[in-house]
């Protein structure tokens, strides 16, 4: 399941008003590139049921808000246990991903790596 902080829902609902969007909608997903060989990509967008994102699928989250999440397939392995969190810092304001299961993080957080799970022991 995917966590959302209550820092991320103030930011998403409040880029959500100000494209004027009443129901929106959270896409997740990675792509190739970065320091670390894989990002992040977020995209907040009007949710449209009879649009559903293409290739995204519905998340269970933790989102008491009304934003919806949506997930790549394909990334859902690797974002599995993310937490998505935003805070600001004298740079500015930035979403940020908390990822347990990544092995390697660029300074940036943007960029990660992604080795086999850590082997349970009973």
């Amino acid at each position: 399941m995917i966590q959302i902080t209550a820092a991320a829902q103030t930011e998403i609902l409040r880029l959500s008003r100000r494209a004027s969007l009443t129901d929106p909608q959270v896409c997740l997903g990675i792509s190739a590139g970065g320091c670390c060989g894989q990002i992040y990509t977020l995209d907040v967008r009007a949710r449209s049921p009879e649009h559903p994102p293409e290739d995204f699928r519905p998340e269970p989250s933790r989102m008491d808000q009304s934003a919806q999440v949506f997930v790549s397939p394909s990334a859902l392995p690797y974002l599995e246990q993310l937490t998505l969190d935003y805070s600001e810092d004298l740079m500015g304001g930035n979403f940020r991903f908390v990822n347990p299961t990544a092995t390697q993080t660029c300074s940036c957080g943007q960029s990660f790596a992604m080795g086999l799970p850590p082997v349970r022991t009973v």
